[in-house]
């Protein structure tokens, strides 16, 4: 998927030349917004499929062997709207780096020890009655989903639903639950083998203990389970750590547990990512201290109407979260960034809320709950002030400070302790029209601020009038409208941003417009234009230091050219249909006497964004991409097409439901993965002449479906209406998890309209969803890659042969692979041409030092195409079998304490690569010298060298080898740490030298020559200093 992508700046810990090895319900759950806002990037694509732009600032890039950590900064307009609080970057920025996992619950928390669904996973099996608390006649007749059944669990108030956990770090996303099986099940397009550790609520950390020993229940409650980590591996055998008792947010409804006597745990929402430990050895710690507790709040109103009956459940839900904060990263022990916080001046939430209802008991104040884990006083929040790395570079951010206001980041200073009056500035201006106070009731359908006013409903008579329920709904419908003019939904967006060179770019957004909407029902797509709330990108402009127009990109979400002359249709889909009332359902009664015909008219706040919490509420079919000019004329058009809901994607209907009618729980199997998927690009020169297309096609990859019931209790009456007015709803369905990737790319050139070239691309998968197979088809035949992996090649062994490998037979390195989930490292690599091997490649690998690493590399020599060649095969007891043809390029990869490649034979040519500052860079490549005769040279001294910090003092030494060893070529290497390369010696003894500014930046690279510098290479930065 092309996305819009504004990339802010880019700055890397220097300009590092390094050399290396080259490797072969109901229940709400509250994260915090900091948790909360980095899952937007994956439920709310980043593309021209939502209209938002992806605006990123790079500020570090940590550098493994195998692996980038970025820290960076991130924009999102979806997170400004009027109920979200701004996390630790202020509105609208989220920093990514590392990552977590949030929880949503769904009924009881899974690890509940008193009937939670984790170990209990059996209540959804094709056996589920084995473990109803009562005898049924003809129970086992019904399967898991039947509505009998449902009924049933109606009266059990058991946990059946297993919650679902969305991961977000690095470049991954998804989601996991947990099946019926009593396996973890991932949704995503990579594949993790995803594990879990239980501790008890007694060996939490002390602020979490410490409430919990002021609750009602404090022995069982300390001995109730808690998730304490989660560990994921991917295929490559990379291992992620979250969570762990200092690095995971809880969660709690904040009540007073003096007067209350309720659930009173907290339940543990977001595990953060604390540990990296990939193939190769290297670990990455990430290191999390403990944040004041914060507070979020919403509302949910209810009111139900049955025969003469009416009554409302008022839902002012706040959530006490006990957050923690990223505080520092270590690489391999070695600490590298740190962060600091303050604590912020902003606007907060109002404290009392219902003061002007009658009864005591239904008014709201804050600051007079007794929570048994935080007081109103102690809330606080934070900002992040500084972020500081070990090479002496960090930066400032700045904020508003304003109790007035909502906290924004109006500017980033990086400077160096090394040169602190060298500064780069980058700074942000936003829309001055003002987002509403919190909880103020002036947002649209989706969520964003509208100008609306539907403040009415907290008013005690909007619950006491005879006035029809459908028509306080469309009451409410009306204020729930989206902002037409765009003066309300821009409020505080990002405007501007301004670079240090001083140079601007300018975004322009609008209210989104689309005209069709998904059923209530997910059976049709209605042709109803309307403002749904929230915005778009409209333009993108970019200005130089002296304020000159230098480009623009301007967007139209229609398919229509030429867009400026032609409005067109536009090409958006409402993903949900906007309905708050639900009239005369005809329910499942299960409090009330046997043989009454029950129905109940619904209106409510909340029910109307019935959607998968990755999907997105509006999706554009086509967006066009032009570039304009100074004038506004267009230089050329690109048109973006997506897979939308007209695409046969519409959601699943449930295997069944208890009521006679769709209501707002009944549950749908989403298909939000085959949503958003770019199906073609088209390139246009300014008169519109089509010059290039790209068409894709996708296919689902691995399906294991995960069984969900949900059910849900109308609210007990808090005004007025029927003691026994309660209800069930809700349905069964079952979870889809399989990928969706691409199948083919078609790729046709254009003159004058006119196709003259195309190409085709294919793609096959195998079952871990890594890639297979890929093909290449033009006018010269089908050209093909085929990639066949280490867990393929065990499996084959074991269904062709089947005799238990010898427990020294380094075939045995193949089932540590599969053990350790390894399943995508290659063996062999077929290149054919129209049906004949024209090129392989065969890897093979070791286990040494607890780690499994590339051991050598044969290729096939051939000049003729093959049709007998004979693929890798592994032989009983100890051999592998390949084609003859194959010979060694690559052979005896040994290995040192830190996973680096130290000596190799390549093409019949030895090579030793010597390490130091601690393994982290190359100092020495010495070719045609074996490692036995480096060794015999410099005797134990190499591993001194590794582990010094710098290894200058030892560079004479080396440099020595050559008249050692005179057949050998050296080449050596010198660093500044953390920032780049400092010297290099060829093997004639020439040195280039390379120097550095404050800030990190290479400035220079430059030869001695009799004492005089010969520039080879000078950088200037010229930034603007304001």
């Amino acid at each position: 998927m092309k996305r819009i992508i504004v990339i802010i700046c880019t700055i890397f810990v220097g300009t590092q030349i390094m050399l290396g090895q080259k490797n072969f319900s109901t229940t709400k759950n509250f994260q915090s917004p900091d948790a909360a806002s980095l899952h937007t990037y994956s439920a709310i694509p980043v593309s021209h499929y939502t209209g938002t732009p992806d605006v990123a600032l790079v500020l570090y890039n940590l550098s493994l062997k195998d692996m980038n950590i970025p820290v960076t900064l991130k924009y999102n307009p979806q997170n400004v709207k009027p109920n979200i609080h701004p996390g630790v970057t202020g509105l609208g920025w989220t920093l990514f780096c590392g990552g977590n996992i949030t929880r949503n619950q769904r009924g009881g928390f899974d690890e509940n020890n008193y009937g939670g669904y984790l170990g209990r996973e059996n209540r959804n099996s094709d056996q589920w009655y084995n473990d109803i608390p009562y005898n049924w006649d003809n129970i086992k007749d019904y399967p898991w989903f039947h509505k009998e059944r449902l009924e049933a669990e109606g009266d059990t108030n058991r946990d059946i639903r297993p919650d679902e956990f969305t991961f977000h770090f690095l470049d991954y996303s998804g989601k996991f639950y947990r099946d019926h099986n009593g396996n973890w099940v991932v949704a995503s397009n990579s594949d993790f083998k995803v594990e879990h550790e239980l501790s008890t609520y007694s060996q939490t950390r002390e602020n979490i203990r410490l409430g919990v020993n002021r609750t009602h229940y404090v022995k069982e409650n300390s001995e109730n389970y808690t998730i304490e980590r989660f560990r994921l591996t991917s295929t490559d055998g990379t291992i992620f750590i979250f969570g762990g008792m200092k690095a995971i947010d809880y969660s709690i409804p904040y009540w007073d547990f003096i007067s209350y006597v309720g659930p009173e745990l907290p339940v543990a929402t977001t595990w953060y990512l604390t540990e990296i430990i990939t193939k190769d050895g290297e670990n990455v710690c990430f290191d999390y201290a403990d944040s004041a507790p914060i507070l979020q709040g919403d509302y949910n109103f209810w009111v139900q109407s049955s025969f003469s009956h009416r009554g409302f459940g008022r839902g002012l839900m706040f959530n006490l979260t006990l957050p923690v904060h990223l505080k520092s990263i270590s690489i391999n022990s070695e600490k590298i960034i740190d962060f600091y916080y303050e604590n912020t001046l902003e606007k907060g939430y109002p404290s009392k809320f219902f003061q002007d209802w009658k009864l005591p008991e239904q008014r709201y104040d804050l600051s007079k709950i007794k929570s048994g884990y935080a007081q109103y006083s102690e809330v606080k929040w934070h900002q992040l002030s500084q972020i500081s790395h070990v090479g002496g570079t960090f930066y400032k951010l700045n904020y508003t400070h304003d109790i007035s206001q909502r906290l924004k980041l109006l500017s980033i200073l990086k400077s160096s302790t090394l040169n602190p009056s060298q500064v780069e500035k980058h700074q942000f201006k936003y829309n001055s029209q003002p987002l509403p106070d919190y909880l103020s009731g002036v947002y649209d359908h989706c969520g964003f601020y509208n100008g609306q006013d539907f403040s009415f409903m907290f008013d005690e008579s909007f619950y006491q009038t005879s006035i029809p329920l459908k028509t306080l709904a469309e009451k409410f419908f009306d204020a729930r409208a989206g902002d037409k003019t765009g003066v309300y939904a821009k409020a505080e967006l990002l405007e501007e941003i301004q670079y240090p060179t001083g140079g601007r770019m300018v975004f322009e957004f609008e209210p989104n417009y689309i005209e069709k909407v998904v059923s209530y029902d997910k059976k049709n797509i209605l042709n109803i234009p309307m403002y749904p709330g929230g915005v778009r990108i409209k333009k993108i402009t970019n200005y130089t230091p002296e304020g000159n127009f230098l480009g623009a990109m301007r967007y139209y979400y229609t398919s229509t050219l030429p867009v400026q002359k032609i409005a067109g249709t536009s090409s958006g889909v409402l993903s949900f249909y906007p309905q708050y009332f639900w009239e005369k359902l005809k329910l499942f009664e299960f409090m009330t006497i046997i043989g009454r015909n029950w129905y109940v008219d619904i209106f409510s706040t909340g029910f109307t964004n019935q959607i998968d919490q990755m999907d997105s509420f509006i999706g554009y079919s086509t967006v066009v991409e032009c570039q304009e000019d100074r004038e506004g004329k267009t230089l050329g058009y690109t048109k973006y097409s997506y897979t939308n809901f007209e695409d046969l994607t519409m959601d699943i209907q449930p295997l069944s439901h208890l009521n006679y009618s769709i209501t707002p729980f009944t549950p749908f199997t989403s298909r939000y993965m085959e949503r958003g998927m770019i199906e073609s690009i088209t390139l246009y020169n300014a008169m519109q002449e089509k010059m290039k297309e790209e068409s894709y096609t996708y296919q689902s990859i691995g399906n294991k479906k995960v069984r969900d019931i949900a059910l849900f209790k109308t609210p007990e009456n808090e005004y007025g209406g029927d003691v026994n007015g309660r209800f069930l709803l809700g349905g069964a369905r079952e979870i889809n998890t399989y990928s969706f990737l691409p199948k083919s790319k078609d790729v046709t050139y254009y003159k004058n309209n006119i196709p003259t070239v195309s190409y085709v691309h294919e793609y096959e998968y195998n079952e871990n969803k890594t890639l297979h197979k890929e093909s290449f088809i033009d006018l010269l035949g089908k050209k093909e890659i085929v990639y066949r992996y280490s867990n393929e090649l065990l499996s084959e062994y074991e269904t062709n042969i089947g005799i238990p490998l010898p427990n020294q037979s380094p075939l045995q390195i193949y089932k540590m692979m599969k053990e350790r989930n390894m399943v995508d490292y290659p063996v062999e690599v077929i290149k054919s041409h129209n049906g004949k091997v024209v090129a392989a490649d065969i890897f093979t690998y070791q286990y040494e030092d607890r780690k499994i690493l590339p051991f050598g590399r044969w290729e096939l020599e051939t000049t003729n195409p093959l049709s007998d060649y004979s693929t890798l095969s592994m032989v009983y007891p100890n051999g592998l079998k390949m084609d003859d043809r194959c010979t060694a390029q690559a052979t005896g990869a040994t290995y040192d304490c830190y996973g680096n490649l130290v000596s190799i034979i390549e093409q019949g040519q030895s090579k030793v690569i010597l390490w130091g500052y601690k393994g982290k860079y190359a100092i020495a490549e010495i070719k045609n010298a074996t490692y036995d005769q480096v060794i015999q040279e410099l005797g134990d001294i190499i591993n001194i060298i590794s582990q010094s910090t710098v290894p200058d003092s030892y560079m004479p030494m080396i440099k020595s080898l050559q008249n050692k060893l005179p057949e050998s070529f050296i080449t050596l290497y010198k660093y500044k740490p953390f920032v780049g390369i400092s010297e290099i010696t060829n093997p004639r003894g020439v040195t280039t030298y390379y120097s550095y500014d404050g800030m990190g930046r290479l400035i220079e690279s430059y030869l001695m020559k009799d004492n005089v510098k010969n520039i080879i290479q000078h950088v200037n930065y010229n930034y603007s200093i304001k």
